[in-house]
């Protein structure tokens, strides 16, 4: 069958323009990867009803770009009756030809069910191109009526929870390669690291030639934090101190040493966490695919170029916006990593690692998301690194939490913005070398890590890299808050 027959399935459902309708959909998403381009069109790729009624159907599209590569999604439909059980306006695609709703299905409690059903069952689903089968990978419960609903928590991916006991993170946009996700799960799984969330199932899609997981099925973390969330707490309340008990003038760092509710702990906690899963990666245990390398002075350069590459790009698309860059400045840094005779042992990483990407339960920290940035081509997210990228990741989310609890507490017009400013600096310096200083203790003698020199030029050049993707994602995705990356690559003179 061909992709007509996939788009005429999505018709026969009622939906009477596929490409209209799905487009304006997906554009409007917040896992819509380029919301910062315009699309040219949307087809229908691929399509399979799911038995039962009433209908859902499983759809993959494709976005095209008159300047860039497609991108493909998937976006799972359910048509019904609209009645007082309708999920909302929010999950609505389009109306059918017939005036029933056509609906997100991942929005949809009682199609989600059915999509979860897939991997507990192992499903199997003909497509008119491909075939979707559910897969577990352990006993799993079989979700009952009612027991299964949307996470609401929308980023890349979209996520169904079961009873406070498992949750379901489906992939929105599909790669041509299967996603990193599982096999970096399953590989630190068998390296003993357990603050991850093993996967129990998959859902996935075969074209004939390839397979791509489409979700993973693992269990839910129950009272967890989010680690962003957690930094804003302390923020708030020490910017509340800053305000009503300090001084003009005061010594900042003191004040935030001297803090009720500082999160120092848990940022020496983090540091400890991300140490022994790079430990891990590094194994000599490790599947091929994952097994770590040295970083000779071919890597070092090959890392140089590409961290110009991404600043020239950054600055060719928004040379207006950039234009107080000191660009000569910011090549220096990136291009010194070129001049290293070695960096250290080259790993997979997690790839976007920040606070947000960690959550804190009874337990302790767990580490989400294995998927890199989701701006970058999955052949690159699948390349080795120095684990110091991941942990520039984090000193960058230091800062950054840091600087949007400021703006959540203040603006800049206000009159505390100067004074509070100091105190923002603050924690971040606090709770970067706590981080810096645990994740160390653990590295250190390993060979993991370069020698000092090269160590600092590295991290130095790993930071600017990552607030340079920063720039970019946020004048794409919310560009309110591009400041707060820019502001940091203005710093560096």
């Amino acid at each position: 069958m061909s992709p007509a027959d996939a788009e005429q399935l999505v018709r026969d459902a009622g939906i009477d323009d596929p490409e209209g309708a799905l487009l304006g959909y997906v554009s409007r998403q917040r896992w819509f990867a380029s919301r910062e381009r315009a699309a040219t069109g949307l087809r229908v790729v691929d399509a399979g009803r799911l038995p039962g009624e009433p209908a859902v159907l499983q759809v993959l599209v494709e976005v095209t770009y008159e300047d860039a590569e497609p991108e493909r999604y998937q976006v799972p439909l359910s048509v019904r009756a609209a009645g007082d059980d309708s999920p909302g306006d929010h999950a609505v695609v389009t109306r059918t030809t017939a005036g029933a709703l056509a609906l997100d299905a991942l929005l949809d409690p009682a199609a989600a069910l059915r999509m979860w059903r897939l991997v507990t069952d192992g499903t199997e689903v003909g497509m008119a191109a491909g075939r979707l089968t559910g897969r577990a990978r352990a006993e799993l419960a079989v979700p009952e009526p009612g027991s299964v609903r949307p996470l609401g928590r929308e980023q890349s991916n979209s996520s169904l929870l079961r009873e406070e006991a498992e949750l379901m993170k489906f992939f929105r946009r599909v790669e041509a390669e299967s996603s990193p996700e599982i096999e970096m799960l399953e590989a630190l799984d068998a390296a003993g690291f357990r603050h991850i969330a093993a996967p129990s199932g998959v859902l996935e899609y075969d074209d004939g030639g390839r397979t791509t997981v489409l979700a993973v099925l693992q269990p839910y973390l129950h009272n967890a934090t989010d680690g962003f969330q957690m930094a804003l707490t302390s923020l708030r309340d020490l910017y509340d101190v800053a305000v009503e008990e300090v001084e003009p003038g005061a010594d900042a760092r003191q004040v935030v040493d001297d803090q009720g509710s500082d999160f120092t702990p848990e940022a020496e906690r983090l540091g400890h966490v991300i140490a022994a899963m790079h430990v891990a990666l590094a194994s000599p245990g490790m599947p091929p695919a994952l097994a770590h390398e040295h970083a000779d002075h071919q890597r070092v350069e090959a890392w140089a170029e590409q961290m110009t590459g991404d600043l020239d790009a950054l600055l060719a698309g928004h040379p207006d916006r950039l234009a107080d860059l000191p660009v000569e400045r910011l090549r220096a840094i990136v291009g010194a990593v070129g001049q290293l005779e070695s960096g250290g042992t080259a790993v997979r990483l997690h790839g976007d690692l920040h606070l947000g990407q960690l959550v804190r339960t009874d337990s302790g920290w767990t580490v989400l998301d294995f998927e890199g940035e989701p701006d970058r081509p999955v052949g690159r997210r699948r390349e080795r690194w120095s684990p110091l990228r991941d942990v520039a990741g984090m000193l960058r989310s230091f800062d950054y939490a840091a600087a949007v609890a400021l703006v959540d507490w203040s603006t800049s017009r206000d009159t505390d913005w100067d004074h509070l400013r100091r105190f923002r600096d603050a924690w971040a310096e606090v709770n970067r070398e706590a981080f810096w200083t645990a994740y160390t203790a653990e590295t250190g003698a390993g060979g993991l890590l370069p020698d000092a020199a090269s160590t600092a030029v590295l991290l130095k050049a790993f930071e600017v890299q990552k607030a340079i993707y920063e720039v970019g994602y946020e004048l794409g995705h919310r560009p309110d808050l591009a400041w707060i990356p820019i502001e940091f690559l203005e710093r560096q003179v």
